[in-house]
Parts: C-alpha cells; sequence; structure tokens
C-alpha cells in the first residue's frame, strides 16, 4: 500500500518532525492524520488504528492513501466547502439591490432591516426558506454588517435604532 520510500527511516524522521510542529501550531486533526500513518508504517493493521484513534477505517485507508500520493502534503486538511447556496448568484444580487432600497421600499412598516424581515423577503421573491438566524450569514456574505449600539434604545428612535448596512470597500472589488 505504501512504497517502500516512504517507510525509510528518513521519510518517518520527517513525519515526526512534522506532528512535532502541529502539534505547536494545534492542528489537531493533521496530527491524529500523521499518527495514524507513524502507526501504519511502525506495523499496525489499519483495523486497530481506526479503533485506537475512534476513526472510521475509511478513513484511515483515506489517509494512507492520501500519504503514499502525496507524502506530507496529503495529511494537511483539505477545504470543507459546506452545502451549496439555495440562492443562485443573480438572486443574491437582487436581494442585496432590495435590501439597499430599504423597508419601506419594500413596503413594510419599518425603517430597519431585521433577519426575520429579511428572511420573508427571501421567502416571497425567490420561493426558498432559510433559518432566521442563517439569514444573518448571507447578509454578511453580501458585504451587509450589523451596526449595533450596545444598549437598548427607544423605538420610536429611528436614527439610533440598530440596522444592516452596506459596508463601503474601497480599492477591493466583489468577486464574481
Amino acid at each position: 500500500m505504501i512504497r517502500p520510500g516512504h517507510r525509510s527511516p528518513r521519510a518517518i524522521k520527517k513525519l515526526l518532525d512534522w506532528m512535532t510542529r502541529c502539534e505547536r501550531e494545534g492542528n489537531l486533526r493533521a496530527l491524529k492524520r500523521a499518527k495514524g500513518v507513524l502507526w501504519y508504517l511502525r506495523g499496525k493493521p489499519p483495523e486497530e488504528i481506526a479503533r485506537l484513534l475512534r476513526v472510521g477505517l475509511k478513513s484511515v485507508y483515506r489517509w494512507l492513501a492520501r500519504y503514499r500520493e502525496r507524502g506530507l502534503r496529503g495529511l494537511y486538511e483539505g477545504t470543507h466547502p459546506g452545502r451549496p447556496s439555495l440562492l443562485r448568484r443573480g438572486e443574491c444580487e437582487r436581494l442585496g439591490e432590495i435590501l439597499e432600497a430599504g423597508p419601506y421600499a419594500y413596503g413594510f412598516r419599518r425603517g430597519v432591516w431585521s433577519c426575520p424581515l429579511v428572511q420573508e423577503v427571501i421567502q416571497r421573491e425567490f420561493g426558498v426558506h432559510y433559518h432566521r438566524d442563517h439569514v444573518r450569514k448571507i447578509l454578511h456574505r453580501l458585504g451587509f454588517s450589523f451596526e449595533g449600539l450596545g444598549k437598548k434604545v427607544a423605538p420610536r428612535d429611528k436614527e439610533s435604532h440598530p440596522r444592516w448596512i452596506r459596508k463601503k470597500r474601497h480599492g477591493v472589488k466583489r468577486r464574481r
């Protein structure tokens, strides 16, 4: 499974040095993967490694394959893209335009956006339901930030009421 060059004392020394660096940096996931590979190189079977590290057997085989193909670089953690957005790019741009126009322009009686209001707009306009706590993440991704005061304000004081505003980014273009 792993080439003889990867089992050499020099390769094991590199792996041990890399494990020390991972431990210093606090990269515990990479440390766990390296530990599994090291145990394999020292003769432990994958089933026992999976049991000792409390991971699936498939994970151990994946670590070994990556180490065989790419060496230490294969043990670094990849990206976790997450679930794809339910809103398409054009819909996100349209949502940004609606939010910039304000809640009055959309037909609400309130002067400031809140997550439940934005959630309602997304449901009406695009037929997509997001939990209101997730709406905050969408707003940040669109370049909006929450302007809060840190103290309670009178409900009629609209000028000092917390609100979502779009950040100004000078010299930085939004990615397409």
